[in-house]
């Protein structure tokens, strides 16, 4: 990796980015990963909306490749990234895979937008699986940390309906969140 970064730092920035998406519109599936771990070293907002745009043409595909854009995504500065968010909201409804629709929605939480709380309780009630209504809670809590706007009022009611949930950790986390919100209740 530090190679490839030194390699990197040497080439044209702009330049090099542009072969990189030419590389993933173009190539075979083995230049998309090379591409997809190069445009990982990155962390400016090209490489993003690179990567973005590459995560929204398969938004629908259970492939590994979208899994590790999602995990490289999720650490990422998406802050208050609108496009970043319909990307991830594109993934949640278009796509079948678990693993994935979790990590979209860890991602759409760190991207810390008020009026996706509302969207996130709907993905909650909408899945059966766990997993996802974790992710959901989780989501919410980046959401709530990142931002001082949000409806307080709001997000306690949805986390007292997830307390009903049979999941031990949907509650636990609902109960941190809760907690964290300072309801003592």
């Amino acid at each position: 990796a530090d190679a490839v970064a030194k390699c990197l730092s040497v080439l044209n920035y702009s330049y090099m980015l542009g072969e990189l998406e030419i590389m993933l519109a173009s190539g075979e599936m083995r230049d998309h990963q090379r591409g997809i771990m190069l445009l990982s070293q990155f962390s400016d907002s090209r490489s993003l909306n690179i990567l973005l745009d590459y995560l929204r043409e398969r938004a629908d595909q259970p492939t590994d490749i979208v899994l590790e854009i999602l995990e490289i995504l999720l650490r990422r500065d998406l802050h208050t990234n609108v496009t970043a968010a319909e990307t991830f909201k594109l993934v949640i409804q278009g796509n079948q895979e678990p693993e994935i629709i979790k990590l979209a929605i860890l991602c759409l939480g760190r991207c810390g937008i008020d009026m996706d709380l509302e969207y996130l309780d709907s993905i909650f009630r909408k899945f059966d699986k766990n997993e996802i209504k974790e992710a959901v809670v989780l989501g919410m809590g980046y959401i709530v940390e990142s931002s001082s706007t949000f409806n307080k009022r709001h997000v306690i009611g949805y986390l007292q309906e997830y307390l009903k949930e049979p999941g031990i950790k949907i509650r636990i986390y609902a109960c941190a969140l809760l907690i964290g919100l300072g309801n003592r209740d």
